[in-house]
């Protein structure tokens, strides 16, 4: 399977980065993006791993660091937001292919990827998202959970206690179907859509 991992933003890091990518940020010294491509490439079902991005020097390192030892391919995001970044990644993708896509901004552990994995390959879900506990669940998107189904998503709810405490944790596994939805929707339409439609899993 590809990983997707989407590079691009600064957001409210922009005054530490220097407008850089939040994953170019050191954490002991190493870019997040690097624990990331780690963490992935220990990963046994991730045979290809994408890096999307606007910015030059984060694809640069990506590329020095890790071209030569794992197949990692980098791409300059050619549309503007998280759905052209997404967009991107269409080239890499086949007609009738899952993948995972990865918020490069977001660490979690190897076993993380490996269970969503899993569940994929034991269910056979087209659309499956990570999810998290949070104690910030209104600087996140939040779940709403149904027989094992997501049903409903709630983008950084005012009043996050009428909601859940389980946020959206940056890892989907995504059939290729989903580029025709984002080029009509933004992606957070798209995942409620799937939700409400009964096709989103966690």
């Amino acid at each position: 399977m590809k990983a997707v991992i989407l590079a691009g933003g600064s957001g409210h890091l922009d005054k530490f980065t220097g407008g850089e990518a939040k994953c170019s940020v050191k954490v002991l010294g190493k870019p997040v993006i690097d624990y990331i491509i780690e963490s992935l490439i220990q990963v046994e079902s991730v045979n290809e791993i994408i890096v999307i991005s606007t910015h030059e020097s984060l694809l640069k390192h990506v590329n020095e660091r890790w071209g030569s030892t794992f197949r990692v391919t980098v791409a300059r995001q050619s549309r503007g937001g998280i759905e052209g970044a997404i967009l991107t990644s269409r080239d890499f993708i086949s007609n009738d292919e899952y993948f995972m896509l990865v918020y490069g901004d977001v660490l979690i552990s190897r076993q993380a990827y490996m269970d969503v994995i899993k569940y994929f390959t034991t269910h056979n879900k087209d659309y499956i998202v990570l999810v998290a506990p949070t104690i910030e669940p209104q600087t996140y998107g939040v779940v709403i959970l149904e027989e094992g189904r997501v049903v409903d998503i709630v983008e950084k709810p005012t009043r996050p206690t009428d909601y859940s405490t389980l946020a959206v944790a940056g890892t989907f596994i995504l059939h290729s179907k989903i580029y025709e939805m984002l080029e009509e929707k933004t992606l957070v339409e798209t995942l409620t859509q799937l939700a409400k439609s009964k096709q989103l899993y966690y």
